[in-house]
């Protein structure tokens, strides 16, 4: 049977649940007694972020729902910060960067520009124009 995609079916627990987990940069573990308990449990909640997303009526928590993520470890579900992940560790690793990094902006770190960044850049240009031919 599909999950629900109606935030209001989960109940407050799972905001909770969603609250507590940011809350802790470190994650938290929560045990539910047995893996398939556990697993179960982590389907529900990331049915319950997708249902925030597809809402689109509480953008607070769908911020903090997209800094996350989750995993079954034995009979604890553990919810941990994206940065935490294994893969992004073992890119940081591989690249020699350190955790965080990109809120220092070291030598040598690229940083992609938005469209809007290049847009503005062009209206500046457009605009040094037109005053120079006056």
């Amino acid at each position: 049977m599909p999950r629900s995609t109606r935030v209001i079916t989960y109940g407050p627990e799972y905001e909770q649940l969603l609250l507590l987990s940011f809350a802790d940069p470190e994650g938290k573990s929560f045990d539910f007694g047995s893996y398939s308990v556990a697993s179960a449990m982590k389907a529900k909640v990331y049915a319950y972020w997708k249902a925030l997303r597809t809402e689109g009526n509480r953008p607070d928590l769908m911020e903090k729902a997209d800094l996350l993520s989750m995993k079954v470890d034995g009979r604890f579900l553990v919810v941990f910060r994206r940065t935490d992940a294994w893969d992004r560790g073992l890119l940081r690793a591989a690249m020699g960067l350190e955790k965080g990094f990109e809120e220092t902006l070291p030598q040598g770190v690229l940083v992609a520009k938005s469209p809007t960044d290049e847009l503005v850049e062009r209206l500046k240009e457009l605009r040094n124009a037109k005053q120079q031919s006056r």
